[in-house]
């Protein structure tokens, strides 16, 4: 009797690595979609920080005239860490009228970001809205 040799042809491989191929083309660019908006979470939170110093500056001058600059903030412009570290996005403070701001974080292409993507935060002195562009359009 002959003994029979067990294992996988060369096709049976190709065609499971073609099944894996179009399974990774379509989870792919979703993950990277839900790594991002994660991401988010890093631009809110240094939002808040910022919006907090901004009020704190607010209730010493009564205007945010004063407060639309890191250098007069009680904190450090997030968008660059400790030593060579960048973060994943660039934010910008600006002053809309005496009793009201704008913040922006603009994602930069760190790590596959568009760079055109933005989180807004508007506070007046009667509500804060959070809105999203691009990307965080849902937020």
């Amino acid at each position: 009797m002959k003994d029979k040799i067990f294992g996988f042809t060369l096709l049976e491989l190709i065609i499971v690595i073609i099944i894996l191929a179009v399974l990774a083309s379509l989870a792919l660019p979703r993950y990277f979609k839900f790594v991002d908006l994660s991401r988010s979470s890093e631009a809110i939170a240094a939002m808040t920080t910022i919006r907090y110093s901004m009020n704190r500056c607010f209730s010493i001058h009564a205007d945010y005239n004063y407060c639309d600059e890191f250098d007069e903030l009680d904190v450090d412009d997030p968008s660059s860490l400790a030593g060579n570290l960048k973060a994943h996005f660039d934010y910008e403070v600006t002053q809309l009228a005496p009793q009201a701001f704008l913040l922006e974080a603009t994602r930069n292409t760190l790590n596959g970001g568009d760079g055109t993507s933005m989180i807004l935060l508007i506070e007046n002195s009667t509500s804060v809205t959070l809105s999203g562009t691009g990307v965080y359009s849902g937020l």
